[in-house]
């Protein structure tokens, strides 16, 4: 899902934002610093004569390519018209969830929806059908937004967190209506109606269970990563006379509450 409107006065929506966490700048400037290490190691580590390779070397070419796979990669986001963003997602194992190949993808999608940016990132749109997504709504995403704007959505900060084999429920049956966008439909937006508050069961990055309850923004948040693990696109349930691009969404509507744009389209 995308971030939502940027009200910085010369930002475009859905303009890149490098991660400003922390704890994540640590850690990537420590791999770096140990990929700078071990790639120094291997030149004094030279070729002996007669093309034998020490057993020194060989440890060395090994925690180079380990350190490598560390870093995490920025994925090509595919676009509505793929086949697997219209497809189920297959659940995952609890081995599964704990072997290293899905702890890589879990870090390379994380990349990706920061890149992008995002607010959440599903496995299909990476092209990947599993039932797996990577969700953050970060501070700076809201931090200029007018706060009529803010608490019309009742929007905060989430951190950053992985659902897997995710469920469901609505503790809510009355739906509210706000204007959304998707990393998989670059360039456009629509009003789509969703529940004000949901309960999900799924599990987490390590396997294990976890509950989530949720409203407003972060409850859209959830119910639109869970579509796409369900083949769904939040054109399968957008008020079709809003659908725009958002070069005109930012020329006409940016900037109107709900109540104005409901007045203006929904009921011209």
């Amino acid at each position: 899902m995308r971030t939502g409107p940027r009200w910085q006065a010369n930002a475009n929506h859905g303009g890149a934002l490098l991660d400003g966490g922390g704890a994540e700048q640590a850690e990537k400037a420590l791999v770096d610093e140990c990929t700078t290490r071990v790639a120094n190691m291997r030149q004094t580590l030279l070729w002996p004569k007669g093309g034998r390779v020490s057993s020194r070397r060989k440890e060395a070419d090994a925690l180079y390519s380990e350190t490598l796979s560390m870093r995490a990669e920025v994925l090509k986001i595919l676009q509505a018209g793929e086949p697997v963003l219209r497809q189920r997602a297959s659940e995952l194992s609890t081995k599964e969830i704990r072997s290293r190949a899905i702890q890589k993808l879990i870090e390379n999608m994380r990349e990706t929806m920061y890149n992008a940016p995002g607010v959440g990132l599903a496995a299909p749109q990476i092209g990947r059908g599993l039932q797996l997504a990577v969700i953050e709504d970060k501070p700076e995403y809201i931090k200029d937004s007018p706060a009529e704007f803010i608490r019309e959505r009742e929007r905060q900060p989430v951190p950053f967190h992985v659902i897997i084999n995710p469920k469901f429920t609505l503790l809510e049956s009355a739906n509210v209506e706000f204007f959304e966008g998707c990393l998989s439909l670059a360039g456009f937006t629509a009003v789509v109606p969703r529940a004000r508050m949901v309960r999900v069961e799924c599990l987490n990055e390590r396997g294990e269970p976890k509950v989530i309850e949720a409203s407003g923004w972060y409850a859209r948040i959830l119910q639109h990563e869970i579509d796409h693990l369900q083949g769904t696109i939040y054109i399968d349930r957008m008020q079709p006379r809003t659908f725009m691009g958002m070069e005109l969404f930012n020329q006409y509507w940016k900037g109107k509450s709900m109540g104005e744009v409901v007045k203006q389209i929904l009921q011209a």
